[in-house]
């Protein structure tokens, strides 16, 4: 399965760059939040949330970027 990828223009739109700021503060916060004590099963999920912003996130990264 290919991953998906933003074209130059779409990353460079105030949308995306809006989400990217937006996804960048969430995954601070569940970071910060996942050095709490939590149940295993608590720290699981946010380490799941966690994987899916980064997932997100990576679609504004070109790819030759990604290759470096």
């Amino acid at each position: 399965m290919t991953q998906f990828k933003l074209e130059e223009h779409e990353i460079n739109s105030p949308l995306w760059q809006k989400l990217k700021k937006h996804y960048e503060s969430k995954l601070d916060s569940l970071r910060i939040s996942n050095d709490s004590d939590s149940t295993e099963l608590q720290t699981a999920r946010r380490r799941g949330r966690i994987q899916e912003i980064k997932n997100i996130l990576s679609a504004g990264i070109p790819e030759q970027a990604e290759e470096e």
